[in-house]
């Protein structure tokens, strides 16, 4: 079952591969920084700033010195009015900082943030508070950020269904050809919805087999010439040609 807002505190390093999600996510520094890249623009987020990402909006996050920080994940759909919102138009900024994200509002997700880690009561009861601190964040938020209709082509569904079938594919001998074959879309309206996220098909797929390399790396027991194999790249020399490529 799709939990209707997740918040979570605490989280050290916020370091994280290139990802995206169907859910409206802020990420709010309380101590330390860390930038975020979302689409192909770099921010730094600092103490008492933060940063929002739209649903399937791609995006990574390298941690600098994220001491405290909080996260905020919602269904778009536990709203209307933030599925009107979220499913026609995306951020011109995704960095949340005064006035967006007024001093009011940071004071009270570390008081939140306290609440939760001293709570020793009915845990029902905190989850309802938690959720009621994280409608009003979006609601505020989304009231105030500037917002522009979404670029490229297909619509929101055609582009979960693109990324969901790269998500299931992206190990595979595939070309855009390929894809377009076995979704019955055409080359063209693959290209035209994947430039609403400013990326290539091919890079996009690319990003998928490096971050799962990576991963197979981090475990210790694949080489790295296995890694790459494993994860969809036919040679060595077109995993590192790939690899220097990506976003640091």
């Amino acid at each position: 079952m799709k939990k209707a807002a997740i918040v979570r505190y605490g989280l050290q390093n916020r370091s994280t591969g290139i990802h995206f999600h169907y859910r409206l996510e802020m990420i709010i520094s309380l101590s330390g920084s860390f930038v975020v890249r979302v689409n192909e623009n770099d921010y730094l987020i600092q103490s008492g700033e933060g940063c929002i990402i739209f649903p399937y909006q791609i995006h990574s996050v390298k941690d600098i010195d994220s001491r405290d920080s909080c996260i905020i994940s919602i269904d778009p759909n536990r709203r209307a009015a933030f599925g009107e919102i979220l499913s026609k138009t995306e951020p011109i900024s995704n960095h949340l900082r005064t006035p967006v994200l007024p001093d009011w509002l940071v004071e009270l997700t570390k008081s939140m943030e306290a609440e939760s880690q001293r709570y020793d009561g009915n845990k029902d009861l905190l989850r309802e508070n938690l959720l009621s601190f994280a409608d009003l964040m979006c609601g505020e938020i989304l009231s105030s950020i500037e917002t522009k209709p979404i670029s490229g082509g297909g619509g929101v569904d055609t582009l979960q269904k693109i990324l969901e079938w790269c998500s299931n594919h992206f190990t595979e001998p595939l070309t855009l050809s390929d894809a377009a074959d076995a979704m019955f879309l055409s080359k063209s309206c693959i290209s035209h919805t994947m430039s609403s996220l400013h990326i290539s098909f091919t890079r996009y797929i690319n990003s998928l087999r490096i971050q799962r390399a990576l991963e197979l790396l981090g475990k210790g027991s694949f080489s790295v010439s296995e890694a790459a194999f494993e994860s969809g790249f036919g040679s060595i020399s077109t995993f590192n040609h790939s690899s220097m490529k990506q976003p640091e």
